[in-house]
């Protein structure tokens, strides 16, 4: 399946100087059944949630697929009075499409069942709270949770009660299993920019740890990006 978007058609640069005629000129029958292929209709599509009006992208793109244009129209208009003039300003590279799970592609999957990289935003509260919505008790070989905290938050007494009393919390609510890592981040890229200065740093991959410095430059990278928590 073609993944790349279809650049819809556009006036010159050359034509646009010498009037005020339109300068999108959208597409083709032909291409607008293209580009709405592309759509893989996901169970919980993310374009939506990158939409400010809450536009239900997912039905209207299947609606343009079955050819029904004005059945795709009223849906547009169940959110948005004015999509003739919204279409043409709205930034869709920076909202919807920026959401879409196909600009994913070449990035690394969520360790197990800890969030993907840069999703965890919430705090580790709301974290460890969606985690304990999942059922341990199904997943008969266990299911690993990796969370990595900034070394700076979790020290002295006060830091040592907040990180007892969350996984007091978790576990209470039937958590099964958490891998705590504490890592300086900024230790870990002194350590990838000079391997010799830290040779002995031990990370958490997923369901086993490695030395840093053994690590290929692109998985050093993955675990720098792993979002660091604070308590």
């Amino acid at each position: 399946m073609k993944k790349e978007p279809i650049k819809a058609q556009e006036v010159a640069a050359a034509q646009r100087i010498t009037g005020f005629n339109e300068v999108l000129l959208g597409y083709s029958e032909e291409q607008a059944l293209a580009e709405a292929g592309r759509c893989i209709q996901c169970k919980n599509p993310t374009c939506i949630s990158g939409c400010p009006v809450g536009i239900d992208i997912k039905k209207f793109i299947a609606q343009i697929a079955e050819k029904d244009y004005k059945g795709a129209y009223f849906t547009i208009r169940e959110k948005n009075n004015f999509p003739s003039i919204c279409g043409r300003v709205c930034p869709a590279e920076y909202q919807c499409r920026k959401t879409c799970v196909f600009t994913k592609k070449g990035e690394p999957f969520a360790s197990s069942i800890a969030p993907s990289n840069g999703r965890d935003i919430k705090g580790p509260t709301a974290l460890l709270n969606s985690v304990n919505r999942v059922d341990a008790a199904k997943f008969a070989n266990g299911i690993n949770l990796n969370l990595k905290f900034d070394a700076g938050t979790i020290g002295g007494e006060r830091g040592r009660s907040a990180l007892q009393s969350l996984f007091e919390t978790y576990f209470a609510r039937g958590g099964m299993q958490v891998q705590l890592n504490v890592l300086d981040p900024a230790i870990l890229r002194e350590a990838r920019d000079n391997p010799g200065t830290h040779p002995n740093i031990l990370v958490r991959i997923s369901g086993y740890s490695a030395y840093f410095s053994d690590l290929t430059p692109a998985m050093q990278e993955e675990i720098i990006r792993r979002t660091c928590l604070s308590v």
